[in-house]
């Protein structure tokens, strides 16, 4: 039986990320970590949702992931905005400074991926025994909406980070035919005709400075 698709589901499917879409460079994660969706703040959710994308003011959250994208941006960034490393991290999302574009693969936040929050039952109608049809609707129903866009919008570099689930980045931009090159002595896998890079996950553990030095010179060259 096809699973039935959840209003809220589908309007968290709709929100593609936060920064300039229309910038040359996207990076693309897993999902949103670190917290989830309770039904205090379900409106408040969806009120962002009813946009394509977002900006914000303050990136304050401490997060391996943002910190690494901070980093991999300030060399070539920080002179255009004359800002000092800390502030561009706080300012990294806010519209006058942004200039990357972060979107997930799957839409609904979580802590971790072993977690599942009890209440996205009744918010998606996923249960954690439902995972299968969650993931099969993510790929039939968001990864699509993601990778028009991404067609529309053709970025110069597209980043995608998490070794657990690059099959999914393959799924996501149609990859399974394309030829790629695994770069030396990395973790990163890199197909030229359409200039992604799959990389490991962004916390200070799974990329090493190599890794992270070989992202900053792609990305100064742009």
């Amino acid at each position: 039986m096809i699973h039935e698709l959840n209003e809220n589901f589908m309007a968290f499917c709709k929100f593609l990320g936060s920064g300039d879409i229309n910038s040359k460079i996207w990076f693309v994660g897993i999902e949103e970590g670190g917290k989830t969706v309770t039904k205090k703040n379900i409106s408040e959710q969806l009120t962002i949702c009813k946009e394509e994308t977002t900006f914000f003011p303050l990136a304050s959250d401490n997060t391996p992931v943002w910190n690494i994208i901070a980093e991999l941006l300030f060399s070539k960034y920080s002179n255009i905005h004359k800002l000092k490393d800390t502030e561009y991290r706080q300012k990294m999302f806010d519209e006058k400074y942004s200039c990357f574009f972060l979107t997930e693969l799957f839409p609904l936040p979580r802590l971790n991926n072993s977690s599942w929050e009890e209440n996205y039952t009744e918010l998606f109608g996923y249960s954690q025994s439902d995972y299968f049809d969650y993931l099969s609707d993510v790929r039939s129903f968001r990864f699509p909406i993601i990778y028009k866009k991404w067609i529309e919008k053709r970025p110069t570099i597209t980043i995608c980070f998490g070794s657990t689930y690059r099959y999914e980045f393959i799924n996501l931009f149609q990859l399974g035919h394309s030829r790629f090159i695994n770069l030396p002595d990395t973790g990163i896998l890199n197909y030229p005709k359409e200039n992604i890079l799959l990389c490991p996950f962004f916390n200070y553990r799974t990329i090493k400075n190599k890794e992270r030095d070989i992202l900053k010179e792609l990305i100064n060259k742009l």
